[in-house]
């Protein structure tokens, strides 16, 4: 019986040492199993079989069975549970894991626009997460991209049935389907704000940027906006609202104040624009 549950050293390092602690028959099995996965990664990913080359296949192995085995326990450090992984699923069962979180994660939008973007091939994530430190750094910061990337999706879904389900979403679509450049590489955070500042019957100003900026109105004015907005956000579902709040602000909160008429002086808090930086890892950069 193991008796380690928690170790600091990287997850498939750990759970290897505490299965030689305790004598486990399957040792042996998977240390010739790590043997074929080094020498396969380093061909398929270095090219040579430079002693440099089969090191760094060594290391992007760990790395990619580390995350496998946090994916089995949430990312909870958790000795016993990894080795009852490895018993279950052996080396290619907790490597396929880690594959098939990658492949997910792939299918997910890196930039809030509404069509034209390529997805990001699964072997690119995988590269870029096996580049941080070790595998939990690896596991945390691919949760943290997916997270991203989960929050595009909701705003694009948003942008989407604003444009198919309320009057003013309709005229913009067909605005767009009569100009040159249709939706290909539009944001769907601009196609929100522009369609719910028009359902809000609001002015937008714009910043240096084209963005809309948040806007004073008069009290009567904004009891009629804040109408509009409740009629709106009671037929959305419940991720499309969270869609339409960011960092625990709803839409109309961030873009409409109480007041005289006229443009704020409080900058919008604005989503990136700009994809997610998937070709900067937070260790790949040494």
């Amino acid at each position: 019986m193991l008796l380690a549950t928690t170790d600091d050293r990287d997850p498939f390092t750990a759970a290897i040492a505490a299965a030689k602690r305790s004598h486990h028959a399957d040792v042996a099995k998977w240390q010739e199993d790590l043997t074929v996965m080094t020498a396969e990664l380093s061909a398929k990913f270095f090219g040579t079989r430079s002693v440099e080359m089969i090191r760094a296949g060594l290391a992007m192995a760990v790395k990619l069975l580390g995350m496998g085995l946090l994916e089995q326990t949430k990312g909870t450090p958790d000795v016993n549970a990894w080795v009852q992984a490895l018993e279950r699923l052996g080396l290619k069962g907790i490597t396929a894991a880690a594959i098939e979180r990658f492949k997910t994660v792939a299918t997910l939008p890196e930039s809030p626009v509404l069509e034209g973007l390529e997805e990001t091939a699964p072997r690119t994530l995988r590269r870029l997460a096996t580049s941080c430190a070790d595998a939990k750094a690896a596991w945390q910061w691919l949760e943290r991209h997916a997270a991203t990337r989960r929050e595009y999706l909701g705003t694009i879904r948003l942008a989407k049935w604003l444009l198919t389900q309320t009057p003013s979403g309709r005229v913009k679509a067909n605005n767009l389907r009569h100009s040159d450049a249709g939706t290909d590489m539009l944001l769907a955070d601009e196609v929100i704000d522009e369609i719910m500042a028009n359902i809000c019957g609001l002015p937008r100003p714009l910043d240096d940027m084209g963005l809309i900026e948040p806007c004073k109105v008069s009290a009567a004015k904004y009891r009629e906006a804040r109408a509009a907005y409740e009629t709106l956000e009671a037929r959305l579902d419940e991720g499309l609202k969270r869609a339409l709040e960011f960092n625990g602000r709803t839409w109309f909160d961030r873009f409409v104040m109480e007041g005289k008429s006229g443009k704020a002086p409080t900058k919008k808090e604005k989503r990136s624009a700009v994809p997610v930086p998937i070709d900067i890892a937070p260790e790949a950069i040494q």
